[in-house]
């Protein structure tokens, strides 16, 4: 799925309902209820064949975005009256849920736009608790010039992998 694809959430969305109530308060920063809604989405997204979550992300254009469009987006799964924080991605732009699951859950990937032609790849896998990072890869696409001096952007990406962040 792609940032911009998902439906504007309701106001009666049960994971905003829940944040409003118990998370906001708590916080030491305040952040309006008005705010959360007016700047986020909420998606239910099936983890396993039972398993349901909310994804939640950024509305395109909002500031909790950047400028290229990757934004930090938040799986949360319902755990009796709370929601429980299964995966926080910072720097997304678009989200997989792949076939290959570990403890009953799919794995989940992550692509970030770098820019130029560089996009950083995360694989995240369920430890029976929450998601954590477990690979990392760069995908860049080599930029050549042509005769004519136009730069042409190149359909074999070079996959590689790379160190996770810490």
């Amino acid at each position: 799925m792609e940032f911009g694809g998902c439906p504007p959430n309701s106001t009666s969305d049960p994971f905003f309902t829940h944040y409003r109530q118990t998370i906001l308060p708590s916080l030491a920063i305040t952040i309006t209820s008005d705010h959360i809604l007016q700047n986020f989405e909420s998606l239910p997204v099936r983890l396993s064949n039972t398993a349901m979550a909310h994804l939640v992300q950024p509305k395109p254009g909002s500031e909790w975005c950047s400028p290229a469009g990757n934004c930090g987006l938040f799986i949360f799964q319902k755990s009796g009256a709370a929601f429980q924080l299964l995966l926080y991605a910072p720097v997304t732009k678009k989200l997989h849920i792949l076939i290959n699951s570990i403890n009953g859950y799919h794995d989940i990937q992550t692509d970030g736009d770098g820019g130029g032609g560089y996009f950083g790849i995360s694989i995240y896998q369920f430890d029976g608790k929450v998601y954590r990072l477990s690979s990392c890869f760069s995908k860049i696409y080599g930029l050549t010039v042509d005769s004519h001096g136009e730069i042409e952007v190149s359909n074999n990406p070079r996959v590689s992998r790379i160190a996770c962040p810490a």
